[in-house]
């Protein structure tokens, strides 16, 4: 038979957070990567949380193999193909910004007269 104590630990451990002793509280994510390279995290797609695995090894991806996630090395090809497509992205995303910027300004300028 468990102790209240034990129960409360396996409880926090399955919703994903527990207390120090100091009463700090803290996610299990905040541990994860110290012992393993492979983390779950949560992101909201389509208005629903879905779990999504990261890994935080320079050079490999997560991909998964048999329904379990693997970490992956990048190949080459990949690679270039990701850093011209950040490229391409930053190219717009200044220049969304930087027009978005442009019509701030000229409402603002609206508002004061």
């Amino acid at each position: 038979m468990k102790t209240l104590k034990e129960l409360v630990e396996q409880a926090q451990m399955l919703l994903g957070y527990f207390y120090d002793d100091e009463g700090n509280l803290y996610t299990y994510d905040d541990f994860a990567s110290i012992e393993e390279r492979l983390v779950r995290t949560r992101v909201v797609r389509k208005g629903r949380r879905v779990i999504k695995w990261k890994t935080d090894r320079p050079g490999y991806k997560v991909a998964f193999v048999s329904g379990r996630p693997k970490e992956v090395r990048i190949k080459p090809a990949e690679r270039i193909k990701r850093k011209k497509g950040q490229k391409a992205g930053k190219r717009k995303r200044v220049a969304k910004k930087s027009q978005a910027a442009i019509r701030r300004k000229r409402s603002l300028r609206l508002v004061r007269r």
